[in-house]
């Protein structure tokens, strides 16, 4: 895809990667980056968040920074082999803006008093889950920075998640949604 027909399909993404590469130091991008992702965590910046994960869905393959900057019709740094920071400030807007989806959503469901059931045990032979720890409400469940603490008095559990804390809610959400037990696939 050349840069002219990404700007076309992706109008918003596009511009917000062209006029955040124009930031000359790396303090000046630091500073905006972070106010951009407070922004989307709070629902904002959501045509960039929505445009860049369209286009990631495109692509169809695992977006890797510079694949999705040729993709994109991106300039590639010849010292890195990597698209300017203007994309990378748009990935870090998409998952903060994920991330404020998922915080919202949870503490909707916490709220509505929605059950979490965590594997405790299971069968040795079939692999089942036979035994579980169930935490409900604002008081058992608690997103604390970067993990989600479940405590019910008896038990105490810690959710985490090796990619994000994005990951790791949108995790907890699912569960709360379906009422399927946290750890309960084989």
């Amino acid at each position: 895809m050349t840069l002219a027909e990404a700007t076309t399909k992706y109008p918003a993404l596009m511009s917000y990667i062209a006029d955040r590469n124009r930031a000359q130091t790396s303090g000046e991008w630091c500073a905006q980056l972070r106010l951009d992702e407070e922004t989307a965590r709070c629902g904002g910046l959501s045509d960039i968040a929505e445009q860049l994960k369209q286009a990631q869905a495109d692509y169809g393959a695992y977006p890797y920074n510079r694949a999705m900057g040729e993709y994109l019709g991106l300039p590639i740094k010849p010292g890195n082999g990597e698209p300017e920071h203007g994309y990378y400030m748009a990935s870090g807007v998409m998952r903060n803006y994920m991330l404020g989806i998922a915080q919202r959503r949870a503490a909707v469901l916490i709220a509505e008093g929605k059950p979490v059931r965590f594997v405790l045990a299971r069968n040795k032979q079939t692999g089942q889950p036979i035994r579980f720890a169930t935490f409900q409400g604002e008081q058992q469940i608690k997103v604390a920075g970067r993990t989600v603490e479940l405590n019910n008095g008896r038990r105490k559990v810690t959710l985490s998640s090796n990619w994000s804390v994005e990951t790791c809610l949108v995790g907890l959400v699912q569960h709360l949604e379906t009422g399927e037990p946290y750890g309960g696939s084989n």
